[in-house]
């Protein structure tokens, strides 16, 4: 994705300006109403510190990016998993749509699950990288972390208690349950 941006054959950074202008501006909510809108919230929040982070690592590094390959991986590992999140809220909202709220219950325990342990994880990869992109630089990572604040702020659920139902669930069926 760095790669074909810096060779013009794809926009990113039209997106990154879009996330740099929402950390004066704020950013847009999912209508309250819809189902899972706080995990859309969620997910868009971590499609947002990926390009943030994307930027700056591109704007700090530009040719020497391969060069950096933990930096590449954090970016592909967010490619990755915003990829499967998005799948399985997706899925869940299918769910939902077709068979109702009861029967979607599973899928979406299954969803806040993951993005509750997975976003906390993302994010202290992302602060960890950008500190050592400030190179010491205590002013540059503050800002750098000021903006992480404004971009996202991780949403909790009850895991425990959304595990437990999903591994009932998969005892019961002995086997896949969705």
């Amino acid at each position: 994705l760095i790669r074909r941006s810096m060779k013009g054959s794809i926009d990113l950074m039209t997106p990154i300006q879009g996330v740099l202008d929402g950390l004066k501006k704020g950013y847009p909510k999912t209508n309250g109403g819809q189902p899972l809108a706080e995990w859309i919230d969620q997910l868009a929040s971590l499609k947002r510190l990926a390009l943030y982070f994307s930027g700056v690592v591109v704007q700090k590094y530009m040719e020497k990016l391969k060069e950096k390959q933990a930096l590449a991986m954090l970016i592909a590992d967010f490619v990755i998993e915003i990829y499967a999140i998005e799948s399985g809220l997706q899925r869940a909202l299918k769910i939902r749509k077709m068979k109702g709220e009861k029967e979607s219950a599973l899928a979406e325990q299954s969803c806040m699950v993951y993005l509750s342990e997975k976003t906390p994880e993302l994010l202290a990869r992302t602060r960890e990288a950008l500190f050592n992109v400030a190179e010491g630089n205590e002013q540059e990572f503050e800002s750098y972390d000021k903006a992480l604040g404004r971009i996202i702020q991780p949403k909790l659920a009850p895991t425990e208690q959304f595990k437990e139902n999903i591994a009932a669930k998969v005892l019961e069926k002995e086997g896949y349950v969705y």
